[in-house]
């Protein structure tokens, strides 16, 4: 992931989990979600047992989505270098956990309605990142 996160890294990611058994053995998932990455700003479309569609977003649509995710560039780096590593998930940080222990967290909802439906789709979208892969990492 030498580029950071990008709408093509994002698709790779979609791709990798509409194709997972264990993403869609988790159940349907509806939710407009969003990915703050410095100034990089991109939504995901979940539908059903898939992401649908990744777009770019502007800033200032962020309202839009029912919630989103905000770190700088680095910091998503390192979370996903740290899914990568050994298939243990009990070393793996979590959405949740992840939220919990940033400084500012890293969740961002405008009304209640989101961040319900964070918690209740949190563990497929956990899935949906954990599709990462240690080739995601190497330069092209």
């Amino acid at each position: 992931m030498p580029e950071g996160v990008t709408r093509h890294f994002l698709e790779r990611l979609k791709d990798r989990a509409n194709e997972s058994s264990q993403f869609r053995d988790l159940g349907t998932i509806d939710c407009h979600v969003g990915i703050k990455s410095g100034s990089d700003v991109f939504a995901l479309k979940f539908e059903s047992f898939t992401c649908r569609e990744i777009k770019v977003w502007e800033e200032d649509r962020l309202r839009e989505l029912d919630f989103y995710f905000e770190m700088k560039q680095r910091e998503w780096q390192d979370w996903f270098c740290s899914l990568v590593g050994d298939n243990s998930v009990t070393n793996k940080v979590g959405l949740n956990e992840m939220d919990l222990k940033h400084p500012d967290g890293v969740l961002r909802c405008s009304d209640e309605l989101g961040r319900l439906k964070f918690f209740r789709y949190m563990n497929s979208l956990q899935e949906f990142f954990n599709c990462v892969d240690s080739s995601d990492f190497k330069e092209d």
